[in-house]
C-alpha cells in the first residue's frame, strides 16, 4: 500500500489541518491596528470583539475570520508517485454593524478583505512561510448578499477564496 506525504514535513496534511494552518497564518500576519475593533487580538484565537476560527461563524463576536477547507484538486501530475495539488480554502469574513441607523457605511469589512488579499499576495515561497505550502494563491473575493439585504443590514459577509499549493509524493 502506498502512502502519500508532503515531502517537506514527511507526513500528510489532513483537511482540518489545512484550515488550522491557514487560520493561524492569517492571525500571525494580521497587521491592522486601526480601527481597533479589527486589530489582531493579543492572544490567538480571539478577543471580546474579534475571532479567528476554523469552521463556521460562531456569531458570538462582532468580527470573525473563519477558514473552511473546500476541496483539493491536482494541478499537475508529475509522475504516478508525485503530484502537485491545490487545496481550495475559503476565508469567510463577517462583521456586525453595531450602529444600524448610522448614515455612514462601516469600512471594516473592506479593510478585512484587503488584509487577507495582502497576506496571501505577500506569501514567501523561499523559504516557505508555512512548511509544506509551496504557494498561497489569492483567487478572488465576493460579498455574500441575499435578496432581502439592504444598506442598513447589521450583518455583513464576504468570502475570499485562497488556494494552498502543495506537493505529495509516494513513500513506496
Amino acid at each position: 500500500m502506498s502512502t502519500f506525504v508532503v515531502p517537506e514535513i514527511g507526513t500528510d496534511f489532513t483537511n482540518p489541518k489545512f484550515g488550522n494552518l491557514l487560520c493561524r497564518y492569517l492571525y500571525d500576519e494580521w497587521s491592522i491596528t486601526t480601527p481597533t475593533d479589527i486589530a489582531k487580538p493579543t492572544t490567538f484565537p480571539s478577543s471580546d470583539k474579534f475571532d479567528f476560527r476554523t469552521g463556521f461563524y460562531g456569531f458570538d463576536r462582532p468580527y470573525e475570520v473563519c477558514v473552511l477547507y473546500m476541496e483539493t484538486i491536482p494541478v499537475q501530475i508529475l509522475s504516478r508517485k508525485r503530484l502537485l495539488l491545490n487545496s481550495i480554502m475559503t476565508v469567510n469574513l463577517r462583521m456586525q454593524r453595531i450602529d444600524r441607523d448610522g448614515s455612514e457605511v462601516n469600512a471594516e469589512l473592506a479593510l478585512m478583505e484587503e488584509e487577507v488579499f495582502r497576506i496571501a499576495m505577500q506569501y514567501q515561497t523561499a523559504p516557505q512561510d508555512v512548511t509544506g505550502i509551496k504557494d498561497m494563491l489569492w483567487q478572488g473575493v465576493r460579498r455574500d448578499y441575499s435578496l432581502t439585504d439592504e444598506w442598513s443590514e447589521s450583518d455583513w459577509r464576504s468570502i475570499v477564496t485562497i488556494n494552498l499549493q502543495h506537493e505529495k509524493v509516494s513513500t513506496v
